[in-house]
């Protein structure tokens, strides 16, 4: 809360040269011609009370059409933040997630739970959803920068017991700094299979097409079952030595580890298992084309 308190006083000293005028938005409407903005009243950061403190929610409408954007309330994990947001019955909310990589950490799995809960009945009842949050930001774009940001959850994750509390909190912030501006993405599959390949062999005949999606249309039945899941890992390790060239980037096998380890983790979480393999199979086909 303090946070906010210090960044809203920045943000004012040092844009107050450029700006108009300051208002204050919580609760308000505003109209610009046909168009009119209405921000909620200020809601929990998350869970109630939580120390992070309060968000406000944007609703626009234009000619017939309502969206509602929900940035961090995480969910929402709070009840009456869904109630909310339910009254308002909007046509497209972009809401963000619940932190699930903070379970059991900063988090209470209860609360996670929750927020996850609410997420679906959201979902049940809006036509169109887009969620994001952190973890659906790091297993997004292409390229070893993007690996990059899920290697190091990865690695902070395999070494977490080695941490206290407030040393696991300093690195997962690191982390998030470091991912600075990027985009969340979700890989969009046209996959009619409801199997997984019958053998090795059929999954080889994907992969050495070197085509990320198709791999991963080929293979997206696989993830919601542990000895699925199992499975594909075995068929990835293999292919990836059957594709040998010699002088392998090393980021060849620690994406692995970390594609996996997402996918296994957060294997009920299509977008995030989905786009943490994509991200994987995507780098490392397109080194092996430019060895060809």
């Amino acid at each position: 809360m303090c946070s906010q308190v210090r960044g809203g006083w920045l943000f004012k000293k040092l844009l107050g040269a450029s700006a108009k005028d300051f208002q204050v938005a919580d609760g308000r409407v505003f109209a610009f011609g046909s168009t009119t903005i209405t921000f909620s009243p200020p809601v929990f950061h998350g869970e109630e009370n939580t120390p992070l403190g309060w968000v406000l929610m944007t609703q626009v409408d234009c000619e017939g059409e309502r969206v509602l954007h929900a940035s961090d309330v995480q969910g929402p994990m709070h009840d009456a933040t869904l109630r909310l947001m339910l009254a308002a019955h909007p046509q497209l909310v972009y809401v963000g997630g619940p932190p699930l990589y903070l379970a059991d950490f900063r988090v209470d799995r209860p609360v996670i739970e929750r927020g996850l809960t609410n997420l679906a009945t959201l979902t049940a009842a809006i036509p169109t959803m887009l969620v994001d949050h952190h973890l659906l930001r790091a297993t997004s774009g292409r390229g070893i920068v993007n690996l990059h940001h899920t290697i190091t959850l990865y690695a902070i994750e395999r070494v977490r017991q080695f941490f206290s509390k407030e040393e696991y909190e300093h690195l997962t912030g690191a982390w998030i700094e470091f991912m600075g501006d990027k985009r969340a993405e979700q890989i969009a599959l046209d996959s009619s299979a409801v199997e997984g390949p019958a053998n090795y062999t059929r999954f080889y005949e994907t992969f050495s097409r070197l085509k990320a999606k198709s791999v991963l249309a080929s293979v997206g039945a696989m993830i919601v079952s542990e000895q699925g899941r199992r499975q594909l890992g075995r068929f990835l390790i293999k292919a990836l030595c059957d594709q040998y060239q010699g002088n392998y980037n090393p980021h060849y096998l620690t994406g692995l580890g970390s594609a996996l380890w997402v996918m296994d983790q957060y294997w009920n979480h299509a977008p995030i298992a989905i786009n943490a393999l994509f991200q994987y199979i995507d780098f490392f086909f397109d080194g092996i084309k430019s060895k060809g």
